[in-house]
């Protein structure tokens, strides 16, 4: 599945007109930054979700991931996923946080 998934991201990439991440994005001052992501099993019909919280300067605060058992689509895991990223940021005493929405399709 990997190698499945690596070359479909490099033909959706050479499309023209494909918008490519260029790297993280710093939070405004006085916040810190959630990002979320989610993955999607399409033979098993499960996924996982990940958070990961930083500071302005990029640096690592925490992090959380899970296994989602029953997901019917790529879509449908990207919500616990940022269900995921908010209970980090609570649990973690975040109280200023920014997100960046992001789909890698």
């Amino acid at each position: 599945m990997s190698i499945a998934a690596i070359t479909t991201n490099y033909f959706v990439a050479s499309k023209k007109g494909a918008v490519i991440n260029q790297g993280w994005r710093k939070p405004s001052e006085g916040f810190v930054m959630i990002n979320t992501d989610g993955a999607f099993d399409e033979t098993k019909g499960s996924g996982s979700s990940g958070a990961l919280i930083r500071d302005i300067g990029g640096a690592f605060i925490t992090a959380s991931h899970s296994f989602i058992l029953h997901i019917l689509d790529a879509p449908s895991v990207e919500a616990p996923a940022l269900r995921d990223g908010l209970m980090l940021s609570m649990k973690s005493g975040q109280q200023s946080t920014e997100g960046y929405a992001h789909d890698s399709r």
